[in-house]
């Protein structure tokens, strides 16, 4: 990018010019070590893998950019013998999370009292589900908690 001027750069990456970028480095580096090693671990940015994971499951361009991939929550694939995916999942422990959340909000409550602390970790719920089945009904109930008592309530029902 030297030669090139600053005002011609671009700012962003569409998800179009990802899936262009992602797609040869699953065909070139990631399925040849898959086949060779039988397990491999892939990290990348969300983006980055939303271009993979549109070529493996053969996803729209309309559904792609809808698809939503938890933060820090482990993605498996699983394929058969010639690579077509057989079946994939979260790994995150709705237990574990539960319980992570259930002690921020204890601390954030002890520190900012019930009436702030409650509406921070509102943020903060959405943020731990994000992506996970059935977060988009505790994301839209979130808001209604007021105290610790209804997030904990909450927690227990949806997660």
């Amino acid at each position: 990018y030297m030669g090139i001027q600053g005002e011609h750069l671009p700012l962003t990456e569409a998800l179009k010019d990802t899936v262009e970028r992602s797609l040869p480095y699953w065909k070139e580096v990631i399925a040849p070590s898959l086949q060779h090693f039988g397990q491999i671990l892939v990290v990348a940015h969300g983006n980055s893998l939303r271009g993979i994971i549109k070529y493996l499951k053969n996803i729209s361009d309309e559904e792609i950019v809808t698809l939503n991939l938890p933060t820090a929550v482990p993605y498996v694939f699983e394929f058969d013998d010639e690579l077509n995916l057989q079946q994939d999942y979260f790994l995150g422990d709705p237990e574990e999370i539960r319980k992570m959340m259930l002690r921020h909000a204890k601390l954030q409550l002890q520190y900012k009292g019930e009436y702030l602390g409650i509406r921070e970790m509102r943020k903060h719920v959405a943020w731990y589900t994000k992506g996970l089945p059935g977060s988009a009904k505790l994301r839209e109930e979130i808001n209604r908690v007021e105290s610790y008592a209804e997030l904990e309530d909450l927690l227990y029902r949806q997660l």
